[in-house]
């Protein structure tokens, strides 16, 4: 299907001090306003992805073809990228959902039933690469390149291939976790807030492929690197449960909307087996298959909170 369409993405730039959407194509960004779109929100463009889609395909072909000026565009080295997912509904997440993951932590490996899932805020956490991921509160700052799957429709109590049918596109994420604050002596013994909710856990991006671009999402490669050493290097393969699967079960409990995110876990090779953990300074680089890698600079802890493109 992907052979005869016009290949394309969406980013969210820092445009003119504002965020704004944008089609990626042929490595420039096109700003939709420039073409013709009144809103500048990628998560507005998912609430009606079946009639949006078509658009902008038309719009890749002609910038792609030179139909549309090459002028209006911006080349990626001058641009600053943002999270292409500015506030979603909501951010779902599934812990130990790969083979090795397990096996790495000495447990068998065998999905979990019921799911380990858990939500994260849709406000601070996700930052692109033209945002500065800053040390959290806490020390061991962990590492997860997890496969994200943007939703494209509004579901509830779905089938697993009616899930999967209502992914809009996915997205290189990776899932960063402060370990020692995971852990407390209280009678809910963790504490997921502190160790995954706090401003800039949730990299994300630059670019979102559309789901028709991307034939098998369980047969993609995953790797990240720490400072140019590998640290992680696997296969969406190892998955134990499957995307269409994590959806519908997802689903049982809370309607998903147009726009939010599933991350759907992440292999071995994190940084509490195969430190030292993240310190300021550090580059990350995560990479899956087929899509636009994801990398950032660690930064000191910031005191004041970090400037806010909305």
């Amino acid at each position: 299907m992907s052979s005869t369409l016009h290949r394309f993405g969406l980013a969210t730039l820092d445009w003119e001090g504002h965020p704004a959407a944008a089609l990626y194509a042929a490595g420039m960004y096109w700003p939709l306003q420039r073409l013709g779109f009144a809103d500048s929100s990628i998560v507005s463009l998912f609430r009606d992805w079946e009639a949006v889609f078509p658009q902008l395909q038309r719009q890749a072909a002609a910038c792609l073809s030179g139909t549309v000026p090459g002028q209006i565009a911006v080349p990626r080295d001058k641009a600053t990228a943002l999270a292409p997912l500015r506030y979603p509904n909501k951010i779902i997440g599934i812990a130990f959902n790969y083979r090795s993951a397990l096996i790495e932590a000495g447990m068998p490996a065998v999905a979990w039933d019921p799911l380990p899932l858990f939500a994260r805020p849709s406000s601070n956490a996700l930052v692109g690469p033209g945002e500065a991921v800053h040390m959290s509160v806490g020390d061991g700052l962990d590492w997860e390149v997890e496969l994200g799957a943007i939703i494209g429709k509004r579901m509830r109590n779905v089938s697993a291939q009616e899930g999967m049918l209502g992914v809009a596109g996915y997205a290189v994420c990776v899932d960063l976790t402060v370990r020692d604050l995971l852990m407390v002596n209280t009678p809910f013994k963790t504490d997921i807030f502190r160790t995954k909710c706090q401003d800039g856990l949730s990299p994300i991006g630059p670019v979102i492929t559309p789901a028709a671009f991307v034939p098998d999402p369980h047969n993609l490669g995953l790797r990240l690197s720490v400072n140019g050493v590998v640290k992680q290097d696997s296969s969406s393969s190892d998955m134990l449960v499957r995307i269409g699967d994590l959806i519908s079960e997802v689903s049982r409990y809370v309607t998903w909307e147009p726009g939010d995110l599933l991350l759907t876990g992440t292999p071995a090779g994190i940084g509490r087996f195969n430190g030292p953990y993240l310190r300021p300074g550090d580059t990350v680089r995560a990479e899956i298959e087929g899509l636009e890698a994801c990398e950032f600079e660690v930064f000191p802890r910031l005191k004041e909170p970090p400037p806010a493109a909305r």
